[in-house]
C-alpha cells in the first residue's frame, strides 16, 4: 500500500482491501502522488486496467450521472483527510448502490448459488472460507456464535479448489463451508465440549457420522457452533439458553434483551448472520426450531434417527435427531440429502415400537430436494390442535394469517382437531414418570459418550465426575447457574440400575404418548399439524419431523413482558416468530414440502433485521474480500 495512505494504517482491524484498493487509495489520496485524470480518455485507459476494476464496475452499472456523484463523494471524503474515515465501509456502500452483478452478497446467498459461483470459478472455496472467517472475526466477541474455527479449513478449502479443477466433485456439498454444534466429534484437532470446560483438550477416537457424511460430500467444517451447556439439560430452568462457559453467552440478535433460543443456539444465530452456508443442530426437545426461531432461521428436525447420531452426545436415543439451520427450506434439504442414512453406529433402539404408526423410513441415498415444490400443499390436510396451543395474542394473530395463506395454497385446514390422550396437563399430571426414563437414559448417554475419549484430560469416567468437576471448578459458575438436571441423572441413572421395572414403566409410557401425533393425523384422516411454535406437542416426545419456518417478526413498538428472566425476553420489538409444520415419523418429505410452499408464498425471512451483522463480502470479479 502507498506511503500516500496513511489511514490505512489506522484500520487494520477492519476487512482488508483487495488487491486493487491501492489503485483506489492512490485516485482518492490528496498528495502530489496521486494520479492526475485530466481528459476523458486518459480516465478511460486508467479504467480498462485490471487494478481500476472495482471502481470500473461502479461506472459501469449505474446511470453515469449516479456513477459520477458517488464517486466525487468519495473523492471529497478522501480529500479532506477525515482520518476516521474507513474506506472500505464507503466503497461497499457505492458497490452496493451501484448493483455490481459481481458483488456477492455471502450472507445471503443459498448453497446452490454459492454451488453455482463455485462451478463457474467466479469464487473459490478458499475465498469464502476466508470470507466467512472474516465475518466471523468481525462479530463474534459479541454475539459468542462460534466456539472454534478448523485451523485446517483454509487448507482443506484450497484442496477442494484443486479437486473441482481437475474435475474430482466429492458430491453435492463440494467447497460449502458448514458449521457444526460442539457435540459433534471431529477428529481434526478441534474440541468437542458440549459448552463443558472439563472437556477442553478431550480427544476422540471416533468422529461423528454426520460429520464424516459432510466430508464425504465435499463440504469443509469451518468450526464448532455454541451451544447452550449440556444441551441445555445441566439445570432446566436455571441455566439460561446460550450460555457455556466454552463459548461465553450468546447474544439474541434482533433486541438487546432478546433470548437466543438453545441449545444449538450458535448454530442458528451463525447461520442467520451468514457466518458459514449453514450448520448442523441437534434437537432433543426444542433444541432446533427453538433458537431458529429466534434467529430467524429455518430449523429442520428430522424424525430421530433418520441422522445417524453416532459419535455426537444426545441426551436420549429414543427422541434426539440431528438436523440443520438454514437461510431456505431448499437449503436446509441440500444438506439432509448429504447427511441422512442409516449408520450401525447409531443408538437407534430396533425395532422402535413407534413405526408401527410410522411412514415406511427413507431410503438411504434420498434426494429431500426432490420434495421442495412450490405447489405441495394443495390438496394436503392440516390438522391445527387449539387445544395445546399457548402462544401470546400476537402470536396467534400471525399465525390465523398463516392459516389463510396455507388455505389459498389449496390446503384444507381441519381446525380444532385433538389429540387423542395429550393435553396442556399431560406431562405435569404424569411428570415424575415421564422424567425418570429420560433422565436416567441421559445419564447413560453421557457415560457412553465419556467413553469416546482417547485423550481425558481431566479424567471423567462418569456423570458423578462431571457433577463433582462442576462443583469446584470456578469457571463453571456452580453457585451462579446450578446444576441440578445433572445430580438427577446421575441418582436416576442409579436407580434405574436397581429398579428395571420402574424403568421400563416409565420407558413405555413416553413410546406410547410419543405415537400421539400419528393417532391424531390418523383420527382426522390429515397430512401433518401447523401450529405456531408456542404449542406443546408430543412431537419430540415421538422422536417426529418437524421444521420451524419464519413468520413476521413482532413490531417495532411491541412492549417487552413485565417479567424479564434472566434479563432475556423471547417476544419484543423486532423478535422473530414461527410456524411450525410436524408430521408423522419418517415422513420428513411431506413435512419438507408443506414448508416449502408456505415459505415459497411468504418469504417472511426478508423482513428480518438484526441489530448486529458482519459486513465482509466478496468480489467475483478479483476474486478478493472487502
Amino acid at each position: 500500500m502507498p506511503a500516500s495512505c496513511p489511514w490505512l494504517s489506522q484500520i487494520e482491524r477492519f476487512p482488508p482491501f483487495p488487491p486493487s484498493a491501492s489503485s483506489l487509495c492512490l485516485f482518492l489520496t490528496p498528495t502530489s502522488s496521486a494520479p492526475s485524470i485530466t481528459s476523458a480518455e486518459t480516465f478511460k485507459t486508467r479504467m480498462a486496467t485490471p487494478q481500476w476494476a472495482p471502481l470500473s464496475g461502479l461506472l459501469q452499472y449505474r446511470p453515469p450521472r449516479v456513477a459520477v456523484f458517488l464517486a466525487a463523494a468519495l473523492t471529497v471524503v478522501a480529500a479532506a483527510n477525515i482520518r476516521t474515515w474507513r474506506p472500505h465501509i464507503w466503497f461497499r456502500m457505492a458497490t452496493s448502490l451501484a448493483h455490481n452483478p459481481d458483488h456477492l452478497m455471502i450472507g445471503k446467498a443459498s448453497i446452490s448459488q454459492l454451488l453455482e459461483e463455485l462451478e463457474s470459478r467466479r469464487v473459490t472455496s478458499k475465498q469464502l472460507v476466508e470470507t466467512y472467517l472474516a465475518r466471523i472475526e468481525e462479530v463474534n466477541a459479541k454475539v459468542h456464535a462460534v466456539s472454534e474455527v478448523n485451523s485446517q479449513a483454509i487448507d482443506i478449502a484450497i484442496e477442494r479448489d484443486r479437486e473441482r479443477e481437475s474435475g474430482q466433485i466429492r458430491g453435492i456439498l463440494h467447497g460449502i463451508p458448514i458449521l457444526v454444534k460442539d457435540v459433534f466429534c471431529t477428529m481434526d484437532g478441534m474440541n468437542t465440549t458440549a459448552g463443558f470446560s472439563g472437556f477442553v483438550g478431550a480427544r476422540f477416537d471416533v468422529e461423528s457420522a454426520a460429520t464424516r457424511k459432510l466430508r464425504d460430500s465435499g463440504a469443509i467444517i469451518l468450526g464448532k457452533a455454541t451451544l447452550t451447556e449440556w444441551l441445555a439439560l445441566r439445570d432446566l430452568g436455571r441455566c439460561p439458553n446460550g450460555w457455556s462457559p466454552v463459548g461465553g453467552w450468546a447474544a439474541g440478535l434482533f433486541h438487546d434483551k432478546q433470548d437466543p433460543g438453545g441449545s444449538s443456539t450458535g448454530s442458528a444465530s451463525a447461520t442467520a448472520l451468514g457466518l458459514a452456508a449453514a450448520a448442523l443442530g441437534t434437537e432433543t426437545d426444542g433444541s432446533i426450531v427453538n433458537p431458529a426461531r429466534s434467529s430467524g432461521v429455518i430449523g429442520l428436525k428430522p424424525t430421530s434417527g433418520l441422522v445417524s447420531r453416532s459419535g455426537i452426545l444426545v441426551a436420549s436415543e429414543w427422541q434426539d435427531s440431528v438436523g440443520v439451520l438454514a437461510k431456505s427450506i431448499l437449503d436446509a434439504a441440500h444438506v439432509l440429502t448429504a447427511i441422512a442414512g442409516n449408520n450401525p453406529g447409531d443408538p437407534s433402539p430396533q425395532p422402535d415400537p413407534r413405526d408401527v404408526l410410522a411412514r415406511p423410513r427413507p431410503a438411504d441415498g434420498t434426494d429431500f430436494r426432490q420434495f421442495c415444490n412450490a405447489s405441495a400443499l394443495k390438496g394436503m390436510r392440516i390438522a391445527v390442535p387449539r387445544h395445546v396451543m399457548n402462544a401470546k395474542p400476537w402470536v396467534a394473530e400471525k399465525f390465523e394469517e398463516a392459516l389463510e395463506v396455507i388455505k389459498s395454497l389449496g390446503a384444507t385446514v381441519v381446525d380444532g382437531a385433538t389429540f387423542p390422550e395429550w393435553t396442556l396437563q399431560f406431562y405435569e399430571n404424569n411428570k415424575e414418570e415421564m422424567e425418570f426414563s429420560f433422565s436416567a437414559s441421559f445419564r447413560n448417554n453421557v457415560e457412553t459418550f465419556l467413553g469416546l475419549m482417547k485423550h481425558n484430560p481431566n479424567n471423567l469416567h462418569t456423570l458423578r465426575d462431571v457433577v463433582r468437576f462442576t462443583e469446584v471448578t470456578p469457571k463453571e459458575a456452580p453457585e451462579q447457574w446450578n446444576y441440578n438436571t445433572l445430580v438427577r441423572a446421575a441418582d436416576d441413572g442409579d436407580e434405574a440400575d436397581r429398579d428395571t421395572g420402574r424403568f421400563m414403566a416409565s420407558q413405555n409410557l413416553r413410546l406410547h404418548i410419543g405415537m400421539d401425533i400419528a393417532r391424531l393425523l390418523d383420527k382426522y384422516e390429515c397430512d401433518i399439524l401447523a401450529v405456531p411454535l408456542w404449542t406443546e406437542t408430543p412431537s419430540s416426545i415421538g422422536g417426529n419431523p418437524h421444521i420451524a419456518v419464519p413468520m413476521p417478526p413482532h413490531p417495532t413498538d411491541y412492549p417487552l413482558p413485565s417479567k424479564i428472566k434472566f434479563g432475556r425476553v423471547s417476544t419484543g420489538p423486532n423478535i422473530p416468530t414461527s410456524i411450525m409444520f410436524i408430521g408423522r415419523r419418517f415422513d420428513d418429505g411431506l413435512v419438507i414440502s408443506a414448508a416449502y410452499s408456505f415459505e415459497q408464498a411468504t418469504h417472511h425471512i426478508e423482513k428480518f433485521r438484526p441489530i448486529i451483522g458482519p459486513t465482509a463480502e466478496l468480489f467475483k470479479e478479483n476474486n478478493s474480500k472487502i
